[in-house]
């Protein structure tokens, strides 16, 4: 019995392997997608604030930016949320890969081994519990840094306009 169920483990080993893999794949470039557009917002800021008020259509260069920050803002935003819900359907698989390979598996090596990687499981999380109150992700920080964010462009677009203005 145990040579049998075990070539369909093994497969699913991979599958939840792999998963596992695509699941971290995802949010280390959610992270560095959110410091590379930090560091390019703080950069056009910057370079906004040092412009001189006297150039010659400085006001348009201030709007030209400000659209630009807002633009490149919601397609980071939009994309966040993507990488949330690739993340969360990586998951999801895994964990549905997981509790196959337990039923399948009469060993008790293999619980051990899926153990370790009950942190993405929480025990009391429940199916219906929608999947971004759940504990132990970064997908709910991730939209808050992109909502901080836009209030802080917005905050400092407008303090530039302001010091043009006076």
């Amino acid at each position: 019995m145990e040579k049998e169920n075990q070539k369909p483990i093994n497969t699913l080993l991979v599958f939840y392997q792999e998963n596992l893999n695509q699941l971290r794949h995802v949010e280390i470039e959610r992270m560095a997608f959110s410091a590379l557009f930090a560091g390019a917002m703080i950069a056009a800021l910057v370079l906004v604030n040092d412009l001189d008020a006297a150039v010659k259509g400085y006001l348009f260069i201030l709007c030209a930016f400000f659209v630009a920050s807002a633009s490149f803002w919601y397609c980071a935003f939009k994309m966040c949320r993507r990488w949330n819900d690739v993340f969360f359907a990586h998951r999801k698989q895994a964990k549905r890969i997981q509790e196959e390979i337990v039923k399948l598996s009469e060993v008790a090596e293999c619980g051990i081994l899926l153990g370790s990687f009950g942190f993405l499981f929480p025990k009391d999380s429940d199916d219906n519990m929608p999947e971004s109150s759940t504990p132990k992700t970064t997908a709910g920080r991730f939209i808050a840094f992109y909502y901080i964010l836009l209030i802080l462009i917005i905050i400092s677009y407008a303090y530039i306009l302001i010091k043009y203005l006076f």
